[in-house]
């Protein structure tokens, strides 16, 4: 399980760009993100790169968000964990 998600700008508002960092996980090949806005279903978001723990940004509008990411070794992926 990925032991958490950080975001790059503390409290961002309409218009910021953003990326999210999952904490490091020591057998991961690889990381997956993924977010949503309100109630809505989740929109996968790319990492940087195929191996980056980083995504890319998102830029974001008002509403309320929900970012997860999980940690995966080869086609084996831990639980999502969310931003706070």
């Amino acid at each position: 399980m990925c032991q958490g998600i950080a975001k790059d700008i503390t409290a961002p508002k309409a218009g910021d760009q953003v990326a999210f960092t999952c904490t490091q996980s020591t057998d991961a090949t690889r990381y997956e993100f993924r977010y949503r806005v309100g109630s809505g279903a989740f929109t996968a978001l790319d990492p940087l790169n195929a191996t980056a723990r980083t995504s890319k940004s998102l830029t974001v509008q008002d509403g309320t968000y929900d970012v997860q990411c999980r940690p995966c070794t080869n086609n084996t992926c831990a639980s999502w964990s969310t931003a706070n």
